[in-house]
């Protein structure tokens, strides 16, 4: 009896990571500068200093993130709520594919992590966070960055992609918006 129950519970572990770690193909993401994902900005197919979709790009102190077109973080709530989120791999690099609920077009941000400060160690490796241009006290040391988190288990509809607050002396990715 014990055997018999194995071995569905086995399949479903089998199915929930397969889901959490799903392989796209590259024809599947636009490879136009900016797509239009059906909300009021388009956003970039890459990070700022990438020049493909899974590749981190540049790692910018918030006040860098400023000067390259930024989201603010209304624009990344609505990108939230406009598109479907999947945890995947592209070309071998973890990360969320969002796809619009309207146009059906997809963008990739990569789990690439962050330095904190000047400290040459990358940090976080299972973590994707992102900068908006979005500044949340009065003395400007904190502002809203959109994080990914690496954890099927405890999100198994694929990613927990949030705004969330991060002093300014950290160095994130920007995915930009025009």
């Amino acid at each position: 009896m014990k055997k018999l129950l194995l071995i569905p519970l086995a399949a479903l572990a089998t199915l929930l990571t397969v889901s959490c770690n799903k392989t796209i193909k590259p024809d599947s993401i636009s490879n136009e500068p900016f797509v239009d994902m059906g909300v009021s900005v388009k956003w970039a197919s890459c990070n700022v200093g990438a020049d493909a979709p899974e590749k981190a790009g540049d790692f910018l102190f918030y006040s860098e993130a400023l000067t390259v077109k930024a989201p603010t973080n209304v624009q990344v709530e609505e990108l939230l709520a406009n598109c479907t989120r999947k945890r995947a791999k592209l070309k071998g690099v973890k990360g969320s594919l969002l796809t619009s609920k309207t146009t059906g077009n997809s963008i990739f941000f990569p789990i690439v992590g962050w330095y904190w400060k000047d400290d040459p160690e990358l940090r976080g490796n299972g973590e994707g966070d992102y900068w908006t241009a979005t500044s949340i006290d009065e003395e400007k040391a904190y502002s809203f960055y959109m994080s990914l988190e690496n954890t099927c288990k405890e999100y198994p509809e694929g990613l927990r992609l949030d705004l969330m607050r991060r002093e300014k002396t950290y160095k994130l990715p920007v995915r930009p918006v025009q």
